[in-house]
């Protein structure tokens, strides 16, 4: 199957990218796009326009910083599960990661993509909430930082607005031993 007719936005910048999602209703971001291309396909999402990040060079961070693993919009799953610095400080990330999906899917999706996916079923979400994570979005209006707890609404919902980009995702490390 192929997806229906949509508009693509290409954005080189966080600010880029809130305008562009802020003044066209309808439109939703790419990163990964491994569970948005196939329910486009399957014509189970239909968006007006794919606003993709994958050129927003400051949403591929990923760091270690005063007890928290921070995980920028567009770090894959792959870099997340085989980073030395993240498996030295929370090794439950390296064997949650390793059941999501396969090694393919591993190096094209993203953390954060997965986590506004918010599919109950899958493996990040869970991590994201027994890690006291929270998702860092920002909009016209600033940034806010979304508890997991609160970030997952229903199957498939979350907190975060449509004219917001989710640029981080943050989980806690743990106690040496």
């Amino acid at each position: 199957m192929k997806p229906p007719l949509f508009r693509y936005a290409a954005v080189r910048t966080v600010e880029e990218a809130i305008e562009t999602l802020a003044s066209n209703p309808g439109a939703v971001v790419l990163a990964g796009g491994q569970s948005l291309i196939p329910a486009m396909n399957m014509r189970l999402a239909g968006p007006e326009m794919l606003v993709d990040i994958q050129h927003v060079s400051s949403l591929r961070r990923l760091a270690v910083e005063d007890g928290w693993i921070v995980v920028g919009a567009m770090v894959r799953h792959r870099e997340f599960e085989r980073d030395a610095s993240v498996h030295a400080v929370n090794p439950l990330v390296r064997e949650v990661m390793a059941n999501v999906a396969h090694v393919p899917i591993r190096n094209r999706g993203t953390v954060v993509g997965s986590l506004c996916h918010g599919d109950a079923a899958a493996e990040l979400p869970l991590l994201l909430i027994l890690c006291n994570g929270t998702v860092v979005c920002a909009g016209r209006g600033g940034r806010r930082e979304i508890a997991a707890e609160d970030f997952f609404q229903f199957h498939l919902s979350t907190a975060r607005l449509p004219e917001e980009l989710a640029v981080e995702a943050r989980f806690c490390t743990l106690p040496s031993g």
